[in-house]
């Protein structure tokens, strides 16, 4: 074998280093959060990596909606789930030839999510009267979306009322099956949430359950946040919003 050849394997193998991928077929899920409580709705995505230098570079391929999804080994819809009693559960999905699994811990209701660090959970509160709201995170717009949203941050200069927070999932015209869940992270590790979406309304062309809304209320010391969405497959997003979610979140005035 001639050395340049031989120089361009350890390159290649490097790039697929870099790439971090193995250069081998896969898949991988993904959930939305590893730790749920019973009876909120979480989704996974199985992405799917062709193998191979190019397919590496490429980056992976979202195959949640043909993906078969088992919970646990049996057969389950998916790539949205609840689960109705706590426990750990192994979540896996077949596409492609190949198998990628994750875990998922579910607690009680009257358990936390992330130990000492949840700031507080709240049931969904009176819908406010939107006149009395503005917006403190607003990402939308008219043109065409796709999916995938990506988690947004936002920055408070001062601890606001929360009282609505709104997202989209037009979802390839499918919609969804309903509404699902928010958790919202602060830089300084404190988990607000889960607030369970109480109510849906339809999107562009009668699209079901595209708008998502959880009517809350509490109040959100300043600093800077990130919105977390259960099912960011389905989650609207184009150039215009930087592939962040399509959403809102309302405060009192």
């Amino acid at each position: 074998m001639r050395v340049g050849a031989v120089r361009w394997i350890v390159l290649a193998a490097l790039l697929s280093l870099v790439a971090g991928c193995s250069g081998l077929p896969g898949l991988v899920v993904e959930p939305a959060s590893t730790t749920v409580r019973v009876g909120e709705k979480v989704g996974f995505t199985a992405s799917w990596n062709a193998g191979g230098l190019g397919g590496c570079m490429q980056g992976a391929q979202d195959v949640s909606g043909e993906a078969m999804w088992f919970v646990d080994g049996k057969r389950v819809d998916g790539p949205t789930m609840a689960f109705d009693k706590p426990g750990d559960y192994a979540v896996s999905a077949d596409a492609k030839g190949a198998r990628g699994g994750a875990s998922v811990k579910v607690v009680g209701e009257g358990e936390t999510t992330s130990g000492g660090d949840v700031a507080m959970s709240t049931d969904t509160a009176e819908q406010a009267d939107p006149a009395t709201l503005e917006k403190v995170w607003d990402a939308g717009n008219i043109k065409a979306v796709f999916n995938g949203g990506t988690p947004p941050t936002f920055t408070l200069d001062r601890t606001r009322r929360i009282r609505l927070i709104t997202t989209y999932h037009w979802n390839d015209a499918k919609g969804t099956s309903g509404g699902g869940s928010y958790t919202i992270n602060s830089s300084d590790g404190k988990t607000f949430g889960p607030f369970a979406a109480n109510r849906t309304a339809a999107g562009q062309g009668g699209v079901p359950n595209a708008y998502w809304y959880a009517d809350v209320d509490f109040e959100l010391p300043a600093g800077t946040y990130t919105l977390v969405d259960s099912d960011p497959g389905s989650w609207a997003q184009n150039a215009d919003t930087g592939g962040v979610g399509m959403g809102a979140i309302e405060a009192e005035k």
